[in-house]
């Protein structure tokens, strides 16, 4: 069975921390980061299938993060889901006007964007 390698970049240490036990307790291969640059890094040499980022870190744009990984061939067709803690409707619909693949509240509510391939 191939490994399924999952990277989340969040500004949290706790928030990165529970999600990878979670996440490696499902059996995915797992890597973590604080920083949006590391996360880039990390991206590029593990070329995950799923990258988890909070869209408000503050190191880099969301947006620009997300630029930067879908012009690299190595990830241009990873999967980038939204994990946040925003909680006004502006806020969260400007996150999934990024084209995140899936946006997903730290509250416990999730909205689906539209699936971009």
């Amino acid at each position: 069975m191939a490994e399924y390698r999952v990277i989340i970049i969040d500004p949290d240490p706790t928030t990165t921390n529970y999600l990878a036990y979670e996440l490696r307790k499902a059996g995915l291969v797992v890597f973590s980061t604080n920083s949006a640059k590391e996360g880039l890094v990390l991206a590029y040499q593990q070329r995950p299938h799923v990258i988890i980022l909070e869209p408000t870190i503050t190191e880099m744009p969301a947006g620009e993060i997300l630029t930067k990984l879908r012009k690299d061939r190595r990830t241009e067709r990873t999967r980038m889901i939204a994990f946040s803690a925003l909680t006004s409707p502006q806020e969260i619909q400007a996150a999934i006007d990024l084209e995140f693949f899936h946006y997903m509240s730290k509250e416990g509510a999730s909205v689906r964007s539209e699936e971009h391939t």
